[in-house]
C-alpha cells in the first residue's frame, strides 16, 4: 500500500472513530473449573481494554428454529420457534489494541456480551473487522 493510501486509511479511520467509537474489552477465557457436586463451572478471564472501537449500528433478525423431531421424523405438526438475532460489525485500528479477538474470545459492549463469529486483518494489517453476534443473557 502506497503511503498516500495508508494516510488516507489512517485519516479514515480517525473520522470513524470520532462518530462510532465506543470504548469495548475483549475478553478472554483463561480458565474453567468445574465443580462435580453442584455442576458449576467457574471461568476466569483476561480483559484487554480498547479505548476507541468503531461498532456499527444492530443488526436484527428474526430467525426460527425447527424442533429435532421435525427433523429428524419429518412429522407433519412439529414444534418450532421463533428467536432474534443480534448481530454487530466492528472495526478495530490495529493501533489500538494488543491482541486480535478470535472465536474464543467475548466482547463486551456497555453490559452487552457478545461472541465473535468471524475475524478478517484488511490493508496490509492495518484494521481487524468482525463480526460479532449477541450472546442470549442468563436471566
Amino acid at each position: 500500500m502506497s503511503t498516500l493510501n495508508y494516510r488516507e486509511l489512517k485519516k479514515l479511520l480517525y473520522r470513524l472513530k470520532r462518530i462510532w467509537g465506543q470504548p469495548i474489552s475483549v475478553r478472554r477465557p483463561l480458565t474453567n473449573t468445574h465443580n462435580v457436586e453442584t455442576g458449576a463451572i467457574s471461568r476466569t478471564y483476561t480483559t484487554y481494554s480498547i479505548d476507541r472501537a468503531i461498532i456499527m449500528p444492530i443488526s436484527e433478525a428474526r430467525k426460527f428454529k425447527y424442533s429435532l423431531s421435525y427433523v429428524a421424523g419429518n412429522k407433519n405438526f412439529t414444534y418450532g420457534g421463533f428467536y432474534d438475532q443480534q448481530s454487530r460489525f466492528l472495526i478495530l485500528d490495529k493501533a489500538d489494541v494488543d491482541i486480535i479477538p478470535n472465536a474464543d474470545d467475548n466482547i463486551q459492549i456497555s453490559g452487552d456480551i457478545y461472541i465473535v463469529v468471524t475475524t478478517e486483518t484488511y490493508e496490509d494489517d492495518r484494521a481487524i473487522y468482525l463480526l460479532i453476534r449477541r450472546m442470549p443473557s442468563d436471566s
